[in-house]
């Protein structure tokens, strides 16, 4: 008997689409091992349109580098919600019509995604081929919902009240929208790592104030003039730097490793591992991302954030600043000055952490979503029928 056939998608414009859409699929894998075919998908790669992946990859980095322009983007889009999930179609034709070829030669049984773009293209070969296939999506940006998310897709999936009114908003239906916790790797369970053994395994010194920095997939912030003050300065420190698809980034940082003999500076690309250096550290600065923020409050970091992009970023900043689990620190200077306060009185380190464990935001939604979209495929009704009150983690109880 053929196995279901679960097409889950994302696009490599950073982490926050591919790193839900790994730990979606890891979790049906690990709840229903061999029963499905779970096809996770590069999608611009795998259907053969490098050259418009590697375009929409240096478009994010620009706006990465700009983030001025980046907001001024979003605003003209919200501006022109009503057609803004038609980029695709207005703008890139061909490349629409490639994509859509390609999901019809999969003929999947349901898809799932992270990203606008496969969403619109799922949504239009669903109508243009005729598949029986439903669309789940997922919005990564905890606290925000872009006008590009189509209004016709079956389920868009959310993970903040906050998410949810603007999806609203922007004219998505009540009944097609449901609020999860957010989707997180295994690997971000507390209980999985020893921290001295891990310090052990990096060598690292112990009883040291550890720093993990990183600008996210990119490697796009501010992070090589934050290490460069911190190197300049008189602690003593480790600093773990993660820099992501950055290799600039990642020879400079390279160059200042020995610079500072009290400061051991460990310079790292992009991995897969963040969640063991994470667990091997003491606080996590960097880009505010809502996935890197979200992962590392999971492994009880106090945060420092040092760059913010677009509203996503903004709106995870506020968020968990007025809780108390989270510093903004813009400037390297006052970076430096925050980094030796809480060097002097690590009692401030000890009473956020303290906040992070005893609040209840960080569930991990992957087991739940992987369940939404196995019971979609075997009930083609479910969506349709499904209510917040059903799900154990619904629009009442969810803490965002």
């Amino acid at each position: 008997m053929k196995k279901p056939h679960i097409f889950i998608t994302y696009t490599n414009t950073g982490s926050g689409h591919k790193t839900p859409a790994l730990a979606i699929a890891e979790s049906i894998d690990n709840l229903y091992p061999g029963k499905y075919t779970v096809t996770v998908s590069d999608f611009f790669n795998d259907a053969g349109l490098e050259e418009f992946d590697s375009f929409i990859c240096r478009a994010w980095n620009w706006m990465l580098k700009h983030p001025y322009i980046c907001r001024l983007q979003i605003s003209i889009s919200q501006m022109l919600f009503l057609i803004a999930h038609r980029y695709l179609p207005i703008f890139h034709h061909r490349i629409w019509r490639t994509s859509m070829a390609y999901i019809n030669s999969i003929q999947p049984d349901i898809v799932f995604t992270t990203h606008f773009f496969c969403q619109t293209i799922a949504i239009d070969a669903k109508k243009k081929y005729k598949l029986p296939y439903q669309i789940i999506t997922l919005n990564p940006d905890t606290f925000e919902t872009f006008p590009q998310w189509d209004r016709r897709g079956d389920l868009l999936l959310v993970n903040s009240s906050i998410a949810e009114r603007k999806a609203r908003l922007l004219g998505h239906r009540l009944n097609r929208i449901l609020r999860v916790p957010q989707a997180l790797r295994n690997d971000f369970n507390q209980q999985h790592f020893n921290r001295k053994d891990l310090q052990k395994k990096y060598g690292l010194r112990p009883n040291i104030l550890t720093l993990f920095m990183s600008d996210g997939g990119q490697g796009i912030g501010s992070m090589e003039p934050c290490i460069q003050k911190l190197m300049e300065s008189n602690l003593k420190l480790n600093i773990i730097a993660v820099c992501g698809r950055n290799n600039n980034l990642y020879q400079n940082l390279l160059q200042l490793q020995n610079s500072n003999p009290n400061i051991q500076l460990l310079v790292f690309s992009y991995i897969d591992f963040v969640a063991e250096l994470m667990h091997a550290s003491d606080i996590y600065i960097g880009k505010g991302g809502p996935a890197s923020v979200i992962e590392a409050l999971k492994t009880e970091l106090p945060v420092i954030i040092t760059y913010a992009v677009n509203t996503a970023e903004i709106n995870t900043q506020k968020f968990f600043r007025r809780r108390g689990l989270v510093w903004a620190c813009r400037k390297p200077k006052k970076l430096v000055k925050l980094i030796e306060f809480l060097q002097r009185d690590p009692t401030h380190l000890e009473k956020v952490k303290k906040r992070i464990k005893n609040s209840d935001f960080f569930d991990n939604g992957s087991d739940l979503i992987a369940n939404i979209i196995i019971q979609a495929v075997h009930d083609p009704g479910f969506i349709k029928n499904m209510s917040q009150r059903e799900l154990p983690f619904s629009s009442q109880n969810h803490s965002y």
